[in-house]
């Protein structure tokens, strides 16, 4: 029930139901925590009852609603939900109204440019040989 890309289930799309009662278009990971969204986890914003209804939800256990909130009061600090780090930070930590932290950004911009410098070297590679 449900699936695709917002509960982390490897763009699989549906989850469909086989015979031998294990749903199908889940990658390992979903597949552990799609029992705890059926069984109805609940948000840890404090005073949000809501229900983590997907996996992704469930494994971070933050509602849709919370996720996806520019702004959320955690203690007694605005922060907003990393999706990248699967944990709150302060607001001063994104840029514009991203969902990764700011941290996360580097990270990405580094395995980018480290990943390009072997992309070129390999074709001057080639190029040489």
């Amino acid at each position: 029930e449900g699936g695709g890309a917002s509960d982390g289930g490897g763009g699989g799309g549906g989850v469909a139901e086989v015979d031998d009662g294990k749903p199908r278009g889940l990658s390992v990971r979903s597949f552990a925590y799609h029992g705890k969204a059926v069984k109805n986890v609940t948000c840890r914003i404090e005073g949000c009852a809501a229900a983590c209804d997907s996996a992704y939800a469930a494994r971070s256990r933050v509602c849709v609603a919370h996720l996806k909130a520019a702004s959320v009061s955690v203690g007694d600090v605005l922060s907003r939900f990393c999706l990248k780090c699967t944990r709150f930070h302060p607001l001063s930590e994104f840029r514009r109204q991203n969902h990764n932290c700011t941290e996360a950004l580097k990270t990405k911009a580094i395995q980018a440019q480290k990943r390009s410098s072997r992309e070129r070297e390999a074709a001057a590679a080639a190029a040489a040989a």
